[in-house]
């Protein structure tokens, strides 16, 4: 007969842990750490197979919070985490959610194909006092059990109860007995408006409602609001429907280009249980949202814009300054600025400004006196001027009137502007 990775009631030879009053996130964090303690450096590469949960959304949530721990605390381990390869790989060949277990030529076929030499099985199921999260990291070419554990959940997990609701078809509606965050003023919910990859509300409108599920990735840490409009500052409040109404989960005022503002969730929820969010504001706006490091991107964008107009201030000061961009690098110079004259009707001094964002104003860099042709001059730091590459905007003004032919490039980490 095969032998069985049995996943359930098993009793090991290693030792089991029971932790009571924690929520679930502090239990998958804990279980995290309990895996890196024993495997990191001790094998090369890990994955998660299955928690076995007879609630799917439950199962997704533990996997991918449990995936994000594990890649933030592994360090000589590699992790595989769950893509759509994987995703198909396991829905063909594994019987577990039936059967309750996974032979061992399976589970070593399962791991083969992923590229892991470790797994990680478990189950999360309803228990008398609550909640019961049983993991077991297994070895597969030595059979060697590393790891047993579990863990507790009392019975009114706010996001136990949620993730249930939600694969029951009734996402957007609390469980029983779950914390009733305070009611924002939003106006009532309008129809979720539907994404795919990167959502944008293209025509510019004051609320627009959208549910990121479809956009490639996850998110479970903040909501991230960048202003990426011309106009200066603007406002944008977002908030989430919680089934009981909408939650406000912030308000960012963003006073100019680039500027940015992180929010969570208000306890006792997670960024991620939400289905439904609302962008709203006073103007029109456009946005541009997209998934990036475990965060929910948000620009704000010009009303009709799908993307970012890059940026460009006003030079205000001599009409013969001469305005460039250091994003013009790829790999941006950082160290000095060296001026070579080669028009002898351009010798004068030379003072050269930086556009500080924050301030929205410029400030003179530095500057330096040209005296012969064809020899090279440094600008001369002025007191309080942070590094080349702390600043994007610049502005060369010469002294004396004139329009002269300037160019620049790269030499080691200087900046050499050559002027005609």
């Amino acid at each position: 007969m095969k032998n069985k990775l049995i996943v359930l009631f098993l009793i090991f030879a290693f030792p089991i842990f029971y932790t009571h009053a924690v929520t679930l996130d502090e239990l998958i964090e804990q279980s995290a750490q309990k895996i890196t303690a024993q495997i990191d450096g001790n094998v090369k590469t890990v994955t998660i197979l299955s928690i076995r949960c007879q609630y799917s959304s439950l199962n997704d949530y533990i996997v991918e919070s449990m995936n994000y721990y594990l890649s933030s605390m592994l360090k000589k381990t590699s992790l595989v985490e769950r893509d759509d390869y994987a995703r198909k790989l396991i829905q063909k060949e594994f019987d577990f959610q039936t059967s309750g277990y996974v032979s061992d030529e399976t589970a070593a076929s399962i791991c083969s194909a992923l590229g892991a030499d470790t797994l990680i099985l478990g189950s999360m199921e309803s228990i008398s006092s609550g909640w019961q999260l049983s993991l077991r990291v297994t070895h597969m070419e030595s059979q060697k059990v590393l790891l047993s554990w579990r863990g507790r959940l009392g019975p009114n997990d706010p996001e136990v109860r949620f993730q249930i609701a939600k694969s029951q078809g009734n996402s957007t509606s609390l469980p029983p007995q779950a914390a009733q965050p305070q009611k924002s003023a939003s106006p009532a919910p309008k129809q979720a408006s539907p994404v795919k990859n990167t959502s944008f509300s293209n025509t510019g409108s004051t609320r627009y409602e959208f549910d990121p599920s479809s956009i490639p990735g996850s998110f479970r840490d903040f909501i991230v609001l960048i202003n990426k409009t011309r106009s200066g500052e603007c406002n944008v409040s977002v908030s989430a429907e919680a089934g009981n109404g909408w939650v406000e989960i912030g308000n960012a005022g963003l006073n100019r280009y680039g500027s940015e503002n992180k929010f969570k969730a208000p306890s006792p929820y997670k960024i991620s249980s939400f289905r439904t969010f609302a962008l709203n504001s006073s103007i029109p706006y456009s946005y541009k949202i997209t998934k990036q490091n475990n965060d929910l991107i948000i620009e704000v964008l010009e009303a009709g814009s799908k993307e970012a107009t890059d940026f460009k201030p006003d030079w205000t000061g001599a009409s013969n300054a001469w305005v460039f961009d250091l994003k013009a690098f790829r790999d941006e110079p950082d160290e000095e600025v060296k001026i070579i004259c080669q028009n002898v009707t351009a010798i004068t001094s030379y003072s050269l400004y930086t556009f500080i964002e924050n301030k929205q104003q410029w400030i003179e860099y530095g500057n330096t006196e040209v005296e012969r042709k064809d020899r090279t001059y440094k600008i001369k730091k002025n007191s309080g001027i942070k590094d080349l590459d702390d600043y994007r905007f610049y502005a060369l003004v010469p002294k004396k009137g004139g329009t002269f032919r300037y160019s620049l490039k790269k030499d080691d980490d200087d900046l050499i502007i050559t002027i005609n």
